[in-house]
């Protein structure tokens, strides 16, 4: 049983490590337009599509990125004038001696500060405009037209 297990882990290992450096691979591709008046024209119109999506994303980020300025810009005006206010969210009992005297007080062990203007808002933008989809839709409309996409591991 023992000797049947070797082969069978090293395999899963080898298979293992084979996904991990296909994952890792380059590709090429090669693209291969229509030659026919219509597959042309065609393609030509996916390319317009693609440009127009593009302008459209481009459009939604600077949107994102106006908005989130104008949250940024309010909230950094509201702590101007609001500073944060603390309290104790929790409490110790020390006991000491004072004047010959045992006392006990409680000692705040844990404070909170919250602002009045809530949290900083974070920039939920992308880096980059989603391009990706853009992409895609050209790819698939590319091939519908006639065109051929030839993808070959660069080794």
């Amino acid at each position: 049983m023992t000797s049947l297990r070797f082969p069978r882990i090293a395999s899963i290992v080898v298979g293992a490590v084979s996904l991990t450096l296909a994952a890792c691979a380059s590709y090429r591709e090669d693209w291969v337009a229509p030659t026919s008046p219509q597959g042309t024209m065609c393609v030509a119109q996916c390319s317009t599509n693609k440009q127009t999506c593009e302008i459209a994303q481009q459009a939604l980020k600077q949107q994102c990125n106006a908005t989130y300025q104008k949250t940024l810009s309010d909230y950094q005006r509201c702590r101007a004038v609001n500073p944060a206010n603390s309290y104790c969210t929790s409490y110790r009992t020390k006991t000491e001696t004072v004047n010959g005297q045992t006392v006990t007080r409680q000692e705040c062990a844990s404070t909170r500060y919250e602002s009045p203007c809530g949290q900083e808002p974070g920039n939920s933008c992308a880096a980059t405009p989603n391009s990706s989809s853009c992409e895609a839709n050209y790819k698939s409309c590319f091939q519908s037209c006639g065109g051929t996409i030839n993808r070959y591991e660069v080794k």
